[in-house]
């Protein structure tokens, strides 16, 4: 696995209703390059007497508790304090409310009637003085709803609840205080009725279209009824239509010329009052892509959509419903220029620093002493802007640079570069917003080149220098300070437990993962430099630099190279290796080569050096400076395969990861011998080797084989008589002969990880198994993520053959066609093939995507209900397969080292690797722990197993993953029976309190219901006395035992296990049918007694 500094996660949201216990999910990935931008915000605070404003007369007699006239001193910190608010009937507002460090507001109101759409309850807040959250409880204190994004505001909707008392809360993210915030409710009925009759003054444009009769009387509910919108030749825009429940709205429309740059059509509502997605399809009705965020507006790109009929969908998530919607097309073709204005700290621009298209011509940002942004800039095809600045002073790390764009108008990248063009960083992800960080620069001039991505187009994009830490979000500081603080997985937006996560499949990031951080340290796709001077270095012969040269021709010492003028070393066939080459920090080393002939098997080229000396990558380009390929790991070693390269010249760049220096490294040249030509062989009369020539007549092929037979028959090697003694196939398959391992990966990268799961097949195929060990993968992929490798969209498996390409799979992976990943069937008919063409003496297998505890795994977004492998599921797949006993289990994916997923493989497995937190999005280190059982296949499963810990730990740090021995379950269920006995029989107040505040104390994962098995009884054994803090004990020795190797991270045992908030009620579907740990312990029956006892004693 390459090492990088973008750090990408992964993690799953379930959503529950009152039918089904799973009825959706939704996949995120955040990529934090670092530092994050998400965190930054240049509003003011302001404070302000309490009041209360309302649009009813009635307002002002609405009962307000005197806590209210001065927050700070409000004791309403519990339900049973909660502030009174009485009968909401009209808008209203409070104000001048705060929240102290891990302090609680809580407050009671009732409603008359019942919600209706558009109602709703918010908190208002500066997000940069401390995040705030909320949740909805009913009036027994049970939760039903809540709110916990990353923004200013928090909103809770009121619809379709029943008339009736409810509790509100509001609390600091991880305790966090904020001293203004305001609490409002928004009532529809105290509103004004809109006039139907206005001529709608906030219309888009003159060319807004009329009001489509009646929409809720249209019948156009499928393809063949889509309403038909004509041509669109300019900005149209259709209002006033709706969805209702489980409603969908076809339109079909056309295209008169190919679409550009800035075309996209949208649909704009309030997502308060039910969510809308959006699909368009081709004329024949196929897919061609979607947009389903959780926002007030859907929107899909028609940028190079070719000329022809298409239609549109719109209908509600999971089949909600909303009164009204607007249907807009806009194209850029009938879009007025941007108005140019400036001056201030913000600049206004139709980008009026047009021409800077060379870093000769770059505008000039002057001295950088503050923070500074500049507005609407814009890329054009094949367009580059360049910019200069200066620092006043060393950056430090709240020091940054970005830019703001949409992603959907075209993908913008920026590279930072020193005073004497030298790359110094690069962002290039697959978001809305690319950043650099200052941290470490000195004070000086520097260049940043803005451009899209393979030459496309942007209307518009932002750019920001932030300067100076009165700017930065203490959460973002946070963040640069800790990579991986407890709330990095999306900061604070999904920090609740998954009993009511929004959870819309692919709603917040529908675009692939980003490379890995160091593979974004070399040009991506990109060309080295654009301008007339770069074209003309790589379109001219290079001169030899003679400082690398000596009287022999043979280049020694350190080599002072750059990409215009590289060291030549000549045809490829006949270069000699080099050696004591030295990288310094922030340099690399540009080396040309020629290949005389296509690149052969075997043909490559590479580095040899000490990995502890400094870390060096290296980048392959063609004569233009095209980006190749590079080879980016973390070994002593890096190399690239040259197979298939066309005759001509290319470019090899050395540089250490991050800037960092070696002070020695070699080169390593591999060129594939060419075989001898048989038949010339033979009329020089050369003895026949082991290979059959071809035009050899057949009585004489077989004498020859024969007599070669014969001579040797006395050196043959015994297992050659295992091989051609057909007698039995029982000896055939003796477990001497069999190979050591084959390891099965289950790869269901049908989702947003797509391109992750490419990358780790990349990984696989770095490593030489030798022919002891075979690894073998099943990948599942899915549009409109990763279009690399031939952009196949089908379920394909295979055998893992190495090569040294980083991007391109070499393996050869067969198609099976479409396959459910989230099928049982699936799963066990890819054990029984790979167990039928790979029999083993040791069998391993590793599920691979998505993870969510014990709500499953393995989520295939292809399927029409996004099916997935609940832990019941994946139980059955195995037991079906033709597999007894696994050697080792593991869960490259989040969230699955839990006491509840262990257990239903305790008779199954030896071994299971798993993660009690989130994992990085780029899962295990495959090179790293294959190459250890390729040197040593002999390995059991408990070795594999830590081998998999280990290199997950080396290149993490501080990241969760246990290897459990599976074989002392039973003891841990038995200690866990005994301590519910014991806490049963003599549990009193003070034990219930200690119970919940080791809970409160014990590390939770992700949902707040996750929380570390070993951390809770190490709490309850400390606080408690008797027979209640012995079996406490006994629980935790009892995991201990069982925990062969893990990763040394602070509060995380090994195990988790769901233990829910004592003010909660336990999950109605956590039964015996659909958990075998629940039928086989007395765990669920402590749950019962806990939420029960210790109710009084959360501390949530």
């Amino acid at each position: 696995m390459p090492a990088f500094n973008a750090f990408n996660y992964d993690f799953t949201l379930p959503l529950y209703n009152s039918f089904n216990p799973w009825a959706g999910f939704s996949s995120f990935s955040s990529n934090f390059q670092t530092p994050s931008w998400g965190g930054y915000s240049w509003q003011s605070s302001s404070s302000s007497a309490v009041t209360l404003s309302s649009s009813s007369d009635e307002a002002d007699s609405r009962p307000l508790q005197d806590a209210l006239d001065d927050d700070t001193t409000s004791s309403n910190n519990s339900r049973s304090t909660a502030t009174e608010l009485g009968s909401i009937t009209s808008d209203g507002e409070w104000q001048g409310l705060e929240i102290t460090s891990n302090d609680r507001d809580w407050y009671h109101f009732s409603l008359d009637q019942a919600g209706a759409a558009g109602d709703q309850v918010s908190i208002q807040f500066e997000h940069a003085l401390g995040d705030l959250d909320m949740r909805l409880h009913n009036s027994s204190g049970r939760r039903i709803d809540f709110s916990n994004s990353v923004e200013d505001q928090e909103s809770i909707s009121l619809e379709g609840l029943a008339s009736g008392d409810y509790y509100l809360q509001v609390y600091g993210y991880w305790g966090d205080s904020n001293p203004d915030y305001s609490l409002s409710f928004d009532i529809t009925s105290s509103e004004e009725v809109v006039d139907e009759e206005s001529d709608n003054s906030d219309a888009t444009s003159e060319e807004t279209t009329p009001l489509l009769d009646d929409d809720a009387t249209v019948n156009n509910d499928s393809r063949s009824q889509a309403t038909e919108l004509g041509g669109i030749t300019e900005d149209s825009q259709w209002q006033g239509l709706s969805i209702t429940e489980d409603d969908r709205d076809w339109y079909s429309f056309s295209l008169e010329s190919e679409g550009v740059a800035g075309d996209q059509v949208s649909i704009a509502f309030s997502h308060a009052l039910g969510d809308l997605d959006m699909r368009l399809h081709d004329s024949s009705g196929r897919r061609l892509d979607l947009s389903n965020s959780v926002d007030d507006q859907e929107t899909i790109s028609l940028e190079g959509l070719g000329s022809g009929d298409y239609y549109l969908q719109v209908y509600g998530y999971w089949g909600d419903s909303n009164p009204e919607y607007s249907l807009t097309f806009d194209l850029a073709s009938s879009t007025e220029p941007a108005d140019e204005a400036g001056g201030g700290d913000t600049l206004e621009s139709g980008d009026l620093y047009e021409d800077n298209n060379s870093m000769e011509s770059a505008t000039d940002l002057g001295v950088i002493t503050e923070s500074k942004s500049i507005s609407n800039l814009s890329i054009t095809d094949e367009d580059q802007d360049w910019l200069r600045f200066e620092l006043s002073e060393s950056g430090d790390h709240a020091d940054l640079i970005t830019i703001d764009f949409e992603h959907d108008q075209g993908d913008l990248d920026m590279r930072l570069l020193d005073a004497d063009g030298e790359l110094l960083g690069l962002s290039n992800s697959v978001e809305d917003y690319e950043a650099l960080s200052l941290d470490g620069l000195d004070a000086g001039l520097y260049y940043l080149e803005v451009y899209g991505y393979h030459g496309v187009a942007n209307p518009q994009y932002d750019l920001n220098i932030i300067w100076g830490d009165d700017l930065l979000d203490p959460e973002a500081d946070d963040l640069l300070d800790d990579t991986f603080d407890d709330d990095f997985e999306e900061d604070d937006e999904l920090e609740e437990d998954f009993e009511e996560e929004d959870a819309e499949e692919d709603d917040v990031l529908e675009d692939e993962y980003e490379d890995d951080a160091e593979a974004d340290d070399v040009f991506e796709d990109d060309t080295l430099e654009d301008d007339a001077e770069a074209d003309d270095a790589f379109e001219d012969e290079y001169e030899e630099d003679s400082t690398a040269e000596d009287d022999s021709g043979e280049v020694s010492g350190d080599t002072v190279s750059s990409w215009q003028n590289p060291v030549l070393l000549g045809a490829l066939a006949t270069a000699v290796p080099l050696d004591g080459l030295a990288i310094e920090s922030d340099s690399s080393d540009w080396f040309q080569f020629t290949l005389d002939q296509t690149g052969l098997l075997g043909d490559a080229i590479g580095i040899t050096f000490d990995h502890d000396q400094g870390d060096l990558d290296i980048g392959l380009y063609d004569a233009s400076g095209q980006y190749l390929d590079l080879s980016a790991g973390i070994e002593n070693s890096e190399s690239i395969d040259l197979q298939g390269l066309t005759a001509g010249n290319y470019l090899l760049e050395v540089y250490g990861y991050q800037g960092v220096a070696n002070p020695e490294y070699e080169f390593s040249i591999e060129v594939a011998e060419i075989a001898e030509d048989e038949s010339s062989a033979e009329e020089s009369g050369d003895e026949p080797g082991d290979e059959t020539v071809d035009d050899t007549p057949e009585d004489e092929g077989e004498s020859e084989v024969a007599d070669s037979t014969d001579d040797t028959s006395d050196e043959t090697d015994p297992s050659d008589d295992t091989e051609s003694d057909a007698s039995s196939e029982e000896e055939a398959v003796e477990s001497s002969s069999l190979d050591a391992w084959t390891l099965m990966v289950y790869i269901d990268a049908d989702n947003n990880l797509e391109a992750m799961g490419i990358d780790d097949i990349n990984e696989m195929e770095r490593v030489d198994l030798g022919d002891d060990i075979n690894v073998v993968v099943q990948i599942d992929r899915i549009p409109g993520y990763d279009t690399s490798n031939g952009n196949w969209t089908d379920t394909r498996r295979g055998d893992i053959t190495q090569d040294q390409s980083s991007s391109l799979i070499g393996s050869e992976l067969e198609s099976i066609g479409e396959q459910n990943m989230g099928d049982p069937d699936t799963l066990t008919d890819f054990i029984n093939w790979s167990v039928e063409n790979n029999p083993a003496q040791n069998y391993g297998l590793i599920i691979w995507d998505h993870g969510a505890g014990i709500d499953g795994m393995a989520w295939d977004d292809s399927t029409p209900n996004h099916d997935y492998l609940s832990l019941s599921e994946l139980t059955k797949g195995l037991q079906n397969s033709d597999v007894e006993q696994f050697d080792l289990i593991g869960f490259d994916l989040c969230l699955q080292g839990m006491a509840e997923q262990s257990h239903e493989l305790a008779d199954l497995a030896d071994v299971m690797v798993a993660s009690e937190d989130l994992e990085p999005g780029d899962g295990w280190d495959y090179t790293g722990f294959l190459n250890s059982l390729a040197a040593d296949s002999s390995m059991d499963a408990a070795s594999l197993g830590g081998a998999i810990v280990d290199s997950y730990g080396a290149f993490y740090g501080d990241q969760t993953l246990s290897a459990i021995d599976l074989s002392g379950q039973d003891n841990l269920v038995s200690s866990i029976n005994s301590f519910y006995s014991a806490v049963a029989d003599n549990a009193t107040n003070s034990d219930w309190q200690v119970m919940a505040q080791a809970r409160d104390n014990a590390t939770n994962y992700h949902y707040d219901a996750y929380r570390d098995l070993g951390g809770f009884m190490d709490g309850v054994a400390n606080g408690t006395a008797g027979e209640i803090s012995q079996t406490a004990q006994a629980v935790s020795s009892a995991l201990s035992a069982m925990v062969i190797d893990q990763v040394d991270v602070s509060g995380a045992s090994g195990l988790s296990i769901y233990l829910p908030d004592p003010d909660e009620s336990v999950r109605d579907d956590y039964r015996d049918e659909n958990f075998q740990f629940v039928a086989d312990s007395n765990w669920d029956d402590f749950l019962q007694l806990f939420v029960t006892q210790a109710d009084g004693f959360s501390f949530a």
